[in-house]
């Protein structure tokens, strides 16, 4: 994952997923995936542009444990806002 910052705008979302991370399905399930996570953080991750690339096959990874990764990544880039009044 890369990230850069984006003044005066909107972050963006960017999945670079090249054949070597598995067939087309696979790749399209990654990127819905990654969008749905990015939309819970969107807000936190405003002024961001997060570039995310596939290091290998993601077909044998199931999809709780890409989704647990991608949200653990994000909380890492954007801490949650305090809930305390």
């Amino acid at each position: 994952m890369m990230v850069s910052p984006r003044p005066g705008g909107e972050g963006r979302l960017t999945a670079a997923l090249g054949r070597g991370a598995g067939p087309a399905v696979t790749r399209s399930r990654a990127r819905r995936i990654a969008r749905h996570c990015y939309a819970l953080w969107r807000a936190r991750l405003a002024g961001m542009d997060v570039l995310l690339m596939a290091r290998g096959d993601l077909s044998q990874i199931a999809r709780r444990k890409i989704r647990g990764d991608l949200l653990h990544l994000f909380q890492r880039l954007g801490p949650a806002e305090s809930t305390n009044g």
